[in-house]
């Protein structure tokens, strides 16, 4: 039994060790963790604040879109006469405009949600005759 006084305290150093490493070890996991959110929670801001400028950057740059499309008498023409002539002098106008402008597509609709004449009049992927 005189053994056993002597064991008891190793085994309970060795168990305070094992608990003391397993502590360090999950905080050393969580201010990991806390760090790599931090990171990519600094990062997901920084994507966000970009894509904000890049946006108001592309808006700024098509600002004038609108306003020279509502002025042009052949887009007025494909709307109101709707022959077939006006339309192809419509669909040739966008493709044009819209090439100058480095816009991706443009379209105009009736006021029925019918697209009368596209930018992309002449690829498979038209948007005419789509609603």
């Amino acid at each position: 039994m005189t053994a056993a006084p002597h064991l008891a305290p190793k085994i309970r150093n060795r168990i305070l060790g094992l608990l003391s490493l397993i502590a360090a070890l999950l905080i050393m996991a969580g201010t990991s963790w806390r760090l790599a959110w931090l990171i990519d929670s600094r990062m997901l801001r920084a994507q966000g604040e970009q894509a904000a400028v890049d946006l108001d950057q592309e808006l700024t740059r098509l600002r004038f879109f609108p306003r020279v499309l509502a002025e042009d008498p052949r887009l007025e023409a494909a709307l109101s006469r709707g022959f077939p002539a006006d339309i192809l002098a419509a669909n040739q106008t966008l493709a044009r405009i819209t090439e100058q402008s480095g816009a991706a597509f443009s379209f105009l609709m009736d006021t029925e949600g019918y697209t009368v004449a596209a930018s992309n009049y002449d690829q498979p992927s038209s948007f005419i005759d789509k609603n």
